[in-house]
């Protein structure tokens, strides 16, 4: 094997016997294979920071922006979780409005179904490392959920919010208020007639006052008769939809007419005693798909005429 001799010789030396090394091919040829390698990368080094001006002050400028970004990301997250936190808790108030108005709870495997499955990726992300990779991972994972879980609630609050509606419109559609002040003198079911003294059906309860105070209407509804009737005098007749109609029979005079829309409390005519009567008084009834029935059943107890 070929060999090389190199003779150093140091002034400095308290011998004046000259360093000799000795080195094989195979050490010069790696040697020089080592150095060329390293003026290649530092050529192409200086080169690629030159075309992309990664000078110092550059290169700091990228950190510190990159820092900013994984920040802002870190605080999205951060966000998107006190968002989470926002949703269960207005899914607990949820929960609580069906309990009040008696629906049926969603089942959690029906919420779960609701915020869908999560599947995440993107080739962009293949580079960065890890952590990094994790981190907007998990912010896009948060951003589904919280994107799913709004809709979702959406959807459900607006469908608790039409049943409730519905129930409001049919509580405010029930004749539940008594119609006017007084005395109520004569109750719904079988009496003596006053007139002919036989035992018959009094349809509705007569409610009586000397000073023929005014009669309101006990729910929401539309006048559909405001006329004179055989027997009930000057007679009113409000349609409240879902089968209600009240009637009001014996008034002195009407102040609303046919086809007009009253709401509850609205006064609708003065207590009389036309038709066939024994004095001042109003006979009301309230007849469910033209079935007379009770009206004292109606009555809330916790609300009363104005």
């Amino acid at each position: 094997m070929r060999k090389w001799t190199i003779i150093i010789d140091n002034e400095f030396k308290a011998s004046n016997k000259p360093l000799t090394l000795e080195v094989t091919g195979k050490q010069v040829s790696f040697a020089l294979t080592a150095f060329i390698i390293f003026v290649v990368f530092s050529l192409s080094l200086i080169f690629f920071a030159q075309a992309n001006n990664l000078n110092p002050d550059s290169l700091i400028k990228i950190y510190a922006k990159r820092d900013y970004l994984l920040n802002s990301i870190d605080n999205t997250n951060k966000q998107l979780n006190t968002y989470l936190d926002q949703i269960n808790k207005i899914t607990e108030f949820e929960k609580r409005i069906r309990t009040l108005s008696n629906l049926n709870q969603l089942s959690e495997d029906l919420r779960q179904l609701g915020l869908g499955g999560y599947d995440f990726h993107d080739e962009r992300l293949s580079n960065l490392d890890m952590p990094t990779k994790r981190l907007i991972e998990n912010v896009d994972k948060r951003f589904f959920q919280v994107k799913n879980l709004v809709e979702f609630e959406m959807k459900n609050v607006a469908s608790v919010g039409s049943n409730l509606l519905n129930a409001y419109d049919l509580i405010t559609h029930t004749p539940s208020v008594i119609p006017t002040s007084g005395s109520i003198t004569s109750d719904y079911g079988y009496r003596r007639d006053p007139f002919n003294g036989r035992s018959e059906l009094h349809t509705g309860i007569d409610i009586a006052n000397q000073s023929a105070p005014p009669v309101y209407a006990p729910a929401d509804g539309k006048v559909i008769y405001a006329d004179y009737l055989a027997g009930y005098g000057k007679t009113l007749k409000i349609d409240h939809g879902y089968g209600y109609i009240t009637v009001y029979a014996h008034l002195n005079k009407f102040s609303v007419k046919v086809g007009d829309i009253v709401k509850r409390h609205q006064m609708i005519g003065h207590m009389g005693s036309t038709g066939r009567s024994t004095g001042t008084h109003l006979h009301y009834e309230v007849r469910v798909f033209e079935d007379r029935t009770d009206p004292c059943g109606y009555f809330d107890s916790d609300t009363t005429v104005e």
